[in-house]
């Protein structure tokens, strides 16, 4: 890696990656693909919760299976349903 930074055009002229030594460079790659790999867990972690919420709402307006015989609304039709 510190080749490519010391052959790159763009720091040809960046004397600070010049003069660090190889365990700087190992560290901060370190640290940077650390970074990345929690923020790629907290997207995984964040689409996983969003499928169960999904999921929990669907559960809750799924539609009730109703049986076959109706309750009367109206009171006559209560009153010829008790008779």
């Amino acid at each position: 890696i510190r080749n490519a930074f010391q052959m790159c055009p763009l720091f040809y002229f960046n004397w600070v990656t010049k003069a660090r030594p190889t365990q700087d460079f190992q560290r901060r790659c370190d640290y940077l693909l650390n970074i990345l790999r929690k923020e790629k867990e907290r997207d995984i972690q964040k689409k996983k919760e969003a499928l169960r919420k999904k999921k929990i709402t669907r559960a809750k307006t799924a539609p009730i299976l109703k049986s076959n015989s109706k309750k009367p609304t109206t009171k006559s039709a209560r009153k010829q349903a008790e008779a």
